[in-house]
């Protein structure tokens, strides 16, 4: 099992975690989605409502911005576990 996962589905992995009150943020991490591969490495901050932000290597940048559900691979999968 993944170290961040929504609805039974591996999101990503990390070196570790620093929490603040509005959100998390996962250092150096591995995307379980194909789509976000690219990002590998970077720092994501997740808030409690799933909208993500990928930081730049050194943080002074976000580099893509989304709530989870906007990314396709992810509804796909979703959709395929929790059929409507």
């Amino acid at each position: 099992m993944a170290d961040v996962t929504l609805f039974d589905l591996d999101i990503l992995d990390c070196k570790d975690v620093d929490y603040s009150e509005e959100s998390v943020m996962y250092n150096a991490v591995t995307f379980h989605l194909e789509s976000l591969k690219m990002f590998d490495g970077n720092s994501v901050e997740i808030s409690e409502d799933w909208q993500i932000k990928i930081w730049s290597e050194d943080g002074q940048q976000i580099l893509k911005q989304f709530f989870l559900i906007e990314n396709q691979e992810f509804k796909r999968k979703l959709y395929q576990a929790y059929p409507l």
